[in-house]
């Protein structure tokens, strides 16, 4: 990524087809937070064709929220954009799971005397 943007822009992943660069951002949030976080990462990339370094490309910037309980957003508009298959359940359960995994020992190393 760092071939194709400059400064501290680095979204998380960005596919280059064409004249085309499509991003996709992460974002792991509460579930009470899901669209302020998705407005905050859409915000935050909104000048991105300021910052490429390939010349006379286009972008389009997608997100993609977890939610700390292992709810995933609706990434197909990304995947028909892409030309990407569907992502098999077995990736959505495993993000689901580390998620959860990692929300739980947050909350528990939070509330520990250590």
């Amino acid at each position: 990524i760092s071939d194709v943007f400059h400064d501290n822009f680095r979204p998380d992943l960005a596919i280059i087809q064409n004249s085309l660069i499509t991003v996709l951002e992460l974002t792991v949030c509460h579930e009470t937070n899901l669209r302020k976080s998705k407005q905050y990462k859409l915000d935050k990339y909104r000048d991105l064709d300021k910052f490429i370094k390939i010349p006379k490309h286009s972008i389009k910037i997608f997100t993609v929220e977890v939610s700390t309980l292992g709810f995933t957003s609706d990434i197909s508009t990304f995947l028909s954009c892409t030309k990407l298959p569907r992502l098999p359940k077995t990736v959505l359960t495993r993000i689901a799971n580390l998620a959860l995994s990692h929300s739980h020992d947050i909350y528990c190393k939070r509330n520990s005397p250590n």
